[in-house]
C-alpha cells in the first residue's frame, strides 16, 4: 500500500481506498489528513477537504 501525503492545503479528488482510511475520535484527529469532505449543517460550508491536514482549531469546531 502506498501512503499519500499532501501539502496542508491541497484538494485531492483522487478516490481514497477503504484500506487507506480509519475512523478515529474527533479529539484525536488533529495532525491527521482528511479522507473526505466535512460539511457541518447549518451553514453547509465545508471546513475540510480531502487531502487537507486537520489543524487543532478545526478539530475543536
Amino acid at each position: 500500500m502506498t501512503k499519500r501525503l499532501f501539502p496542508s492545503r491541497s484538494l485531492c479528488l483522487i478516490p481514497v481506498e477503504p484500506d487507506e482510511t480509519e475512523a478515529i475520535p474527533l479529539d484525536a484527529c488533529a495532525g491527521r489528513v482528511a479522507a473526505e469532505m466535512v460539511i457541518p449543517y447549518p451553514p453547509g460550508i465545508p471546513i475540510l477537504y480531502p487531502g487537507e491536514r486537520i489543524t487543532e482549531s478545526v478539530a475543536l469546531k
